[in-house]
């Protein structure tokens, strides 16, 4: 499918509708997060012990389970950013936890919950929890989801390469505004990780690719962060900005 690059730019004011989301909506939210989000995979463990009678329910069952994610996926696109920042740690580890589905329409969404997350001034998110978010969607999503996907042999749907590029991008440039030597660990493995999609069979997913990477050298490559880089280097032996020009 063709995607559309919007380049990053920090949220300083609410969408039209965040203003209409109430304390008990949002804590509403929460308690429903808990219950839906875990259901496609306790869906999926039933399935895999139903006898073949129950084949036809437990695949029903599934269906739904995941039907109710996404409806659910939707409404947090606009609520976890306002989200307490208590709720914020289980609202999280939920979402990754359905990456492990690897359902693509579901990984989809999830990338886009968490980029409104990552990106937005008004959450309630803390620089340290936004590092240790990033680094975890650099480790083991955007690592697996990513790689060869400048091949034929990449599975990856376009929507959710581009989805993937998004959070990458909108999540690193805030991280860059607000804890520069988390974000100087992070740049060069995301850039390493996104030039490969220049490659990408999926026009929408080049053109995604090539915007986001354009915006982190604007957005991220502040003197601030260079600096940053070039400390690490020197205490740790880290070529940071060695490795974001090799890429």
């Amino acid at each position: 499918s063709t995607c559309v690059h919007v380049p990053y730019k920090s949220p300083v004011a609410l969408k039209p509708c965040q203003h209409l989301l109430s304390t008990a909506h949002l804590l509403a939210c929460a308690a429903v997060c808990k219950v839906v989000l875990p259901g496609p995979a306790a869906a999926a463990r039933a399935a895999a012990a139903a006898s073949n009678k129950q084949r036809a329910a437990a695949e029903s069952a599934i269906a739904a389970a995941v039907s109710d994610v996404l409806h659910l996926l939707a409404a947090l696109k606009t609520a976890a950013p306002l989200m307490a920042g208590s709720s914020l740690p289980q609202l999280v580890d939920a979402l990754m936890k359905l990456y492990a589905l690897h359902q693509p329409l579901l990984s989809h969404h999830t990338s886009e919950v968490l980029a409104e997350l990552a990106a937005s001034r008004n959450s309630h998110v803390t620089p340290a929890q936004l590092s240790q978010l990033l680094t975890m969607i650099v480790d083991k999503e955007a690592a697996t989801l990513l790689s060869g996907s400048g091949s034929s042999s990449s599975a990856a749907g376009g929507d959710q390469l581009s989805a993937m590029t998004r959070l990458l991008e909108s999540g690193l440039c805030r991280l860059a505004e607000v804890q520069s030597d988390a974000a100087a660990k992070l740049l060069p493995r995301v850039v390493h990780l996104m030039v490969p999609l220049l490659a990408a069979e999926q026009d929408g997913v080049r053109y995604n690719a090539s915007g986001a990477l354009q915006s982190l050298i604007k957005e991220c490559l502040t003197p601030q962060l260079v600096v940053a880089m070039q400390q690490q280097q020197q205490q740790q032996g880290m070529p940071s900005l060695q490795s974001l020009v090799a890429a």
